[in-house]
């Protein structure tokens, strides 16, 4: 340590009323190592999903953590998506007659026993032995359907195979998948007998954590695989099943889609980890519920790490929640029965979150008093 350094902490010891700076440094490094020993030492059935996280730190290679909770560039989309979330206060309602809160959905002529899905995610077999099936076996046991990417370890043959739950298949847009190959596609879910079909449509350039691009892609000639309205509409047409589209925080776009004939939207920014500086999914999810006007299901992607998250993004006009890095770090905590256990959490929480502002249902939550803190006004460039 420099002279300058050894007088600051000096001075700072001789004058500090608490602790010498040094030994706090150490408490905070004690604290911490209690944390993580603490953390090591429970089971998966009695963690909570911020533990979950410190377990999946704890036992993960750095650059795999990376990957799971970096987000684009700055990152300033991945900090802003919880920080708007948490800009919305609830408003209790105490004196009530709820006895029992249902968190029952239905999507697409089926019923489930919760709106919290989890997100379709490529490449789980990088950070767990058993990847998509332990989503798909969890999913089948809590009653919910399941989103697949088609960047998957396991195929959704093997997927279904092992869990039989309600598989609803999302692709990525490239130049690897014209309108044919995407028609063929939906006759493959169809065999499994899928729940539907789903585009991603904000994956056009490769992903990016900070400023490093994933899969190789370091010398990408940046040219725009997104996929344009008729082509949306041709799939739509070849389709029997319900096609979601993935990826929409423009409500132009999500006016496009609802002239394509999709049969849901899923409002999402991909976690943070495409284009840097957007907006956050909940200030742009009025705006989409406004264009869509009940007409289809709305979803919610990005930023939901807890129950009232949830109660927030229902109350302004979602069907469901989709969840991604909680359910990367349950994975590893403990498979199957973490993923069941950060569900679960997730569905404790939102339960806990409807008695105490008076509200039995989900469709009760529309027209819940809220404390809104959004700005009124958003700028674009």
């Amino acid at each position: 340590m420099s002279k300058l350094g050894n007088r600051l902490f000096n001075w700072y010891d001789s004058h500090s009323t608490f602790l010498p700076f040094k030994k706090q440094l150490a408490v905070i490094e004690k604290s911490s190592l209690n944390k993580s020993l603490s953390v090591m030492k429970k089971k998966v059935d009695e963690m909570s999903i911020g533990e979950m996280h410190e377990y999946a730190k704890i036992n993960t290679k750095k650059e795999l953590m990376e990957w799971i909770d970096n987000g684009a560039e700055t990152e300033y989309t991945v900090h802003r998506n919880r920080m708007m979330l948490d800009e919305i206060l609830l408003m209790p309602k105490s004196i009530n007659t709820v006895e029992i809160a249902s968190t029952e959905t239905d999507l697409f002529d089926k019923t489930y026993d919760m709106p919290i899905f989890i997100a379709p995610m490529g490449r789980m077999g990088w950070i767990s032995k058993y990847g998509e099936t332990s989503f798909g076996i969890a999913s089948q046991q809590m009653n919910i359907p399941l989103f697949v990417s088609e960047k998957s370890t396991y195929p959704i043959e093997t997927i279904k195979k092992k869990s039989s739950a309600d598989i609803i298949w999302m692709r990525y847009y490239d130049s690897g998948n014209d309108v044919q190959n995407f028609i063929k596609s939906i006759e493959r879910i169809k065999k499994i007998k899928g729940s539907g079909f789903g585009i991603t449509v904000d994956a056009q350039l490769s992903t990016k954590v900070k400023f490093r691009r994933l899969y190789n892609y370091a010398t990408e000639d940046l040219k725009n695989r997104a996929i344009d309205m008729n082509k949306i509409k041709k799939i739509v047409s070849s389709s029997d099943l319900p096609v979601i589209i993935k990826g929409i925080l423009n409500p132009l776009d999500a006016k496009e889609a609802l002239e394509s004939g999709v049969s849901a939207i899923i409002v999402s920014n991909h976690g943070g980890r495409n284009l840097d500086y957007s907006p956050s999914s909940i200030e742009m999810l009025p705006e989409i519920v406004k264009v869509v006007n009940g007409k289809i299901p709305v979803l919610f992607d990005s930023g939901v790490r807890y129950g009232t998250d949830v109660l927030k993004a229902i109350s302004i006009g979602a069907s469901g929640v989709l969840v991604g890095r909680p359910a990367c770090w349950a994975l590893i905590a403990g498979e199957v029965n973490g993923v069941k256990r950060m569900l679960y959490t997730l569905q404790d929480e939102l339960k806990r979150a409807m008695i105490l502002t008076g509200k039995k249902d989900l469709k009760s939550l529309k027209d819940m008093e809220k404390v809104h803190l959004l700005p009124s006004e958003i700028n674009f460039l």
